[in-house]
């Protein structure tokens, strides 16, 4: 078949980036080309390989962030799963997650939902955004905004929880009512209601 040499080409590619993975740092520059390979397992097994030899989280994230507008879903979750994860620099990482929570990807959405609590007090800044995604999203990716929301100030998210037991659709409300499990029954607001 005429197709043989292409794909035999595409495994090679895939395995070469397995093997510069392996390598390490020496292997930084052919891991940081591999990200715009036309192969999508190729670009994958890039961006997951440069994270591991990147000495600088910044450097890493400058690297990856054309990653976010990749043709792959797949591609673009490992981006911003990993662009995510690089917690010391949260001045650069917190916006590109704010930017996915207002994307049209539920799926990005909802990893990058996942990953804004690990920042701690800095992911504050996402309250509003979380808040918009609980109401917006569907059942799955607005259960995750709704975590982030309790992890990151449980006493403001309260309300929202509350609200989201009133939802006509029972995968949120299944969802909220796991949330509220997480406060104590002694609570004012859950007293009340």
């Amino acid at each position: 078949s005429t197709l043989f040499p292409y794909t035999t080409l595409f495994r090679s590619a895939h395995t070469a980036v397995r093997c510069l993975d392996h390598i390490g740092k020496p292997a930084e520059f052919a891991l940081w080309r591999s990200i715009t390979n036309r192969d999508c397992e190729v670009r994958y097994w890039g961006v997951l390989a440069l994270s591991g030899v990147t000495d600088y989280a910044d450097e890493y994230i400058a690297r990856v962030k054309g990653s976010l507008n990749d043709p792959d879903r797949v591609v673009r979750v490992t981006a911003i799963r990993t662009i995510g994860s690089q917690t010391t620099v949260p001045d650069i990482a917190i916006p590109l997650l704010l930017a996915a929570l207002e994307g049209n990807d539920e799926q990005v959405a909802s990893s990058a939902a996942t990953l804004l609590p690990d920042f701690g007090t800095n992911g504050l800044r996402a309250f509003n955004a979380l808040s918009n995604a609980v109401e917006s999203w569907g059942p799955s990716a607005a259960n995750q905004a709704l975590i982030a929301l309790v992890r990151l100030a449980p006493k403001e998210a309260l309300p929202i929880v509350i609200e989201s037991l009133r939802s006509p659709d029972p995968q949120r409300r299944r969802g909220a009512v796991a949330r509220l499990c997480a406060y104590p029954v002694t609570t004012p607001e859950i007293r009340s209601e």
